[in-house]
């Protein structure tokens, strides 16, 4: 059976049609704040890469690079962004990965074995960091960075931090970087992953949670990931037929991106178009 990245995975338990509009590169024309998200992201983990490998490496230069790498690929293509929500970003990359070896939460009775390091024949799974533990145990890290944290009303900042942080408690993504490097390394491995929350304003801020992974919790997402894995390979020999959609076209960050492209465009490629621009996405997630 084949596997696919987390991310794929993801992508088709929500949708099977998203995740073939996603395969394809498909993007809304106007940026909207979450891809703008996903660009800082990148831009910060190039930035880590280049830290993490070589210290002494301009790496804050190459996550800037990265970023005007993602902002200039979405225009070539057609895309627009909004210059108001580009304001300041540059500036808020440059003094996070500047502070960033002050921050830096991984201690230093822990080795960095990898820096987005791929694992091809575990479905791509392409770990931000893959760390040696102080027990020897080795283990997966995982950037998540904010703009700025969301802090509801009557919370405090560690408030909005612990809560946010739960939020990747069974995290699908890191479950499968867990099995993974059971696979890999068998007892050596760890039955923990960390979550490390970056925070870009109004101060930059790095914050490490562990969570512990229930070996029954783990036997029950590599069930589910056979029967997903077995459903995404079974859509992918159906020849020219379009993939089923779902029953509801909502999750929890609001309507599916896609939402015009199956009830305004109704699948139709060229008339996507108007709405949507299409990006080269690389094979690897």
């Amino acid at each position: 059976m084949k596997i696919y990245s987390p991310t794929q995975t993801d992508v088709f338990s929500f949708c099977p049609q998203a995740r073939q509009f996603y395969k394809e590169g498909w993007a809304p024309r106007i940026a909207d704040k979450p891809m703008i998200a996903s660009w800082m992201g990148v831009a910060m983990g190039a930035g880590l890469e280049g830290y993490y490998t070589d210290k002494a490496s301009p790496y804050v230069e190459k996550g800037l690079k990265a970023w005007e790498g993602s902002v200039e690929t979405f225009r070539k293509a057609g895309g627009t962004i909004e210059e108001s929500d580009l304001l300041g970003i540059p500036e808020l990359l440059t003094r996070a990965l500047t502070k960033y070896p002050k921050m830096d939460p991984i201690p230093p009775t822990w080795t960095v074995l990898g820096v987005e390091q791929a694992f091809p024949e575990y479905g791509n799974a392409r770990m931000d960091l893959t760390v040696r533990l102080e027990s020897g145990k080795i283990s997966a890290a995982d950037f998540k960075w904010k703009k700025a944290l969301y802090v509801k009303s009557g919370e405090g900042i560690a408030q909005a931090r612990g809560r946010t942080l739960m939020e990747y408690e069974n995290y699908w993504n890191m479950l499968h970087y867990v099995w993974t490097l059971k696979k890999v390394y068998g007892v050596g491995a760890a039955n923990e992953y960390y979550i490390i929350l970056g925070e870009l304003s109004p101060g930059a801020h790095v914050t490490m949670q562990k969570f512990m992974v229930d070996p029954r919790v783990l036997a029950t997402w590599e069930y589910d990931a056979h029967a997903l894995w077995s459903e995404m390979q079974a859509a992918d020999h159906v020849g020219t037929l379009e993939p089923r959609g779902n029953t509801t076209h909502r999750n929890q960050y609001g309507l599916c991106k896609y939402y015009d492209a199956c009830f305004t465009h109704f699948l139709d490629r060229e008339s996507m178009r108007l709405k949507y621009v299409q990006i080269e996405r690389s094979t690897s997630r």
